[in-house]
C-alpha cells in the first residue's frame, strides 16, 4: 500500500485523477489523429554564416477542427499561404494558424511557402546537417505528440551530398514507413552530407548504417570503416532479435536506418536513428556498450508506434525504453550490467533532485519544451522496474507487445499514464 501511494505521487496523480478511463483494448484510446492528414514537405537546406538556413514549400491535407487550424511554426519568415478552399492566415513567430468562415469545411488543402534559421532542432558541423525533435523549427507542423499525420519529404542537396530523410519515398535512402503510417511530427527528420552505406537483412528487416566519409566517395562504406559499420548491424541484428522475442511478437518495420553523424546526437524518428560517431568509438572500445543501439532500435515501436499522449506523459516514451537497455542486459545473462544500470538510474535521480528537479515524472500541462530531463528517464526507469517486480517480467513484456499489437491496427496509440497502469 505505501509502495503504491509513492508510486502514484512520482507519477504526480491522486488515485482518482490516475484512475484509468477505458481499456487499452477500446477503441476510444486509438491514435488521435490531429488537424493535419498528411504533409508534402519540399526543402532546400544550406549552411549561411548565421547558422542552417531552410526554404521550404508544404503541402497540406487538413482536417480543420471548427473552422480552424493552428501549426507550430518557430521563428518563420517570408510567409506565403493558399488554401482550398480560401482562408484566412495570421502568423505571430510562434504559431500558424489558417480559418475558414462558416459553413467551415471538413477537409482542406494549404500550400505554404516558409523560411527558416532554426535556432534549435537542426545541428551542422563537418559539413553534414541533422535534426532533432523540434520539427516545428524547420517545417510548419504540430506538436502536439497525439496528432499523427504521413509524411513525403524531399531534400535538395548540394552536389555530391545525400539527404537520408524520413519519408523520401521508397527509392530513397531513408525509411518510407512514414509515407504509409501515421505518426507524430517531431519523429520526422533529416540528415544531410556525405555518407557511406552498408546494409543487411535481417530476416524480414532491411538494415542500413550510414557512416559519414569524404564527399566525393561511392555511396558505399569505405573499407577502413567496414568493420565498424558491421559491427554497428551485428549488434542492431541481435537486438531486434532480442526485442522481437521478448515482446512476443515480429518487428513492425520493413526498413530501419542508422545514420552516425559528426556531432552530438542520440536522437530516435520514425524509421530511423541519428547517433554521434563518438558513440560509435564508445561500441568499438567495448562492443557490449550497445546500449545506444538497443535504446533508439525498442524507440521504434515503444515511443514512436505507442506515443505519449500529451508531453506531461513523455515519461513513458523514455522510461520504458531505458528500463529495457537494463533489460536486456539481463536477457544476455549480465545480471551485474542489469544491476549497474539500476545503480546508475538511481545515482542521476538523486543528483537531478539535489539540484532542484521538479520530483514528479508525470507533469500534466507542460509542452514539449519542458518534457524531458534527467527524472523522466532515469527516476522513470526506477519506477518501471518496480512496476515489473509487482507483475513479473513476462507480463509485462506480454503488456508492450499487446500494445505495439494494437497500434498496428489502428495506425497508432497515444497513451496517457492511466492507460497503461490500467494495462498492467
Amino acid at each position: 500500500m505505501v509502495f503504491g501511494l509513492l508510486l502514484l505521487a512520482s507519477l504526480g496523480c491522486s488515485r482518482r485523477m490516475c484512475s484509468p478511463t477505458s481499456g487499452p483494448d477500446s477503441a476510444e484510446d486509438a491514435a488521435l489523429t490531429g488537424p493535419v492528414r498528411h504533409y508534402d514537405v519540399e526543402l532546400m537546406v544550406t549552411t549561411e554564416d548565421d547558422g542552417v538556413r531552410v526554404v521550404g514549400i508544404e503541402t497540406l491535407a487538413l482536417r480543420p477542427s471548427g473552422g480552424r487550424v493552428a501549426l507550430d511554426a518557430l521563428d518563420m519568415s517570408g510567409l506565403e499561404v493558399a488554401c482550398e478552399p480560401a482562408c484566412a492566415w495570421a502568423y505571430d513567430a510562434k504559431m500558424l494558424t489558417l480559418s475558414w468562415p462558416e459553413p467551415a469545411p471538413i477537409e482542406a488543402t494549404a500550400i505554404v511557402r516558409y523560411q527558416a534559421t532554426p535556432t534549435g532542432g537542426v545541428s551542422s558541423g563537418d559539413g553534414a546537417i541533422w535534426t532533432s525533435f523540434h520539427t516545428w523549427r524547420w517545417m510548419p507542423s504540430t506538436s502536439d505528440p497525439s496528432a499523427r499525420a504521413t509524411l513525403a519529404l524531399r531534400v535538395h542537396t548540394p552536389a555530391g551530398q545525400l539527404a537520408i530523410a524520413t519519408g523520401d519515398g521508397p527509392d530513397g535512402p531513408g525509411p518510407d514507413d512514414v509515407s504509409r503510417f501515421p505518426y507524430p511530427a517531431y519523429l520526422y527528420g533529416f540528415a544531410l552530407g556525405c555518407f557511406g552505406l552498408a546494409s543487411r537483412q535481417a530476416g524480414d528487416v532491411r538494415l542500413d548504417v550510414w557512416m559519414p566519409t569524404a564527399c566525393g566517395a561511392a555511396e558505399r562504406v569505405t573499407p577502413e570503416l567496414l568493420p565498424a559499420a558491421s559491427l554497428v548491424l551485428d549488434r542492431t541484428s541481435a537486438a531486434l532479435e532480442r526485442w522481437s522475442a521478448a515482446i512476443g511478437r515480429p518487428w513492425s518495420l520493413e526498413h530501419y536506418v542508422t545514420v552516425f553523424v559528426p556531432g552530438k546526437a542520440a536522437q530516435e524518428l520514425a524509421g530511423m536513428a541519428f547517433m554521434s560517431s563518438g558513440s560509435l568509438e564508445t561500441l568499438l572500445d567495448d562492443p557490449d556498450e550497445d546500449w545506444l543501439i538497443v535504446h533508439e532500435l525498442a524507440h521504434q515501436e515503444w515511443g514512436n508506434r505507442v506515443t505519449c499522449a500529451t508531453w506531461g506523459d513523455f515519461w513513458l516514451n523514455e522510461a520504458v525504453v531505458v528500463w529495457w537497455v537494463g533489460e536486456d542486459k539481463r536477457i544476455r545473462g549480465d545480471e551485474e550490467g542489469y544491476a549497474r544500470e539500476l545503480r546508475l538510474w538511481a545515482e542521476r535521480r538523486e543528483r537531478a533532485l539535489g539540484e532542484g528537479a521538479d520530483p514528479r515524472v508525470r507533469r500534466p500541462g507542460v509542452d514539449h519544451e519542458d518534457a524531458g530531463g534527467s527524472l523522466v528517464y532515469h527516476a522513470g526507469a526506477l519506477i518501471i522496474a518496480q512496476l515489473v517486480e509487482m507483475v513479473g517480467t513476462k507480463a509485462f513484456l506480454e503488456a508492450l507487445g499487446g500494445w505495439v499489437s494494437a497500434a498496428g491496427e489502428h495506425d497508432g496509440w497515444s497513451l496517457q499514464t492511466s492507460n497503461f497502469l490500467d494495462a498492467l
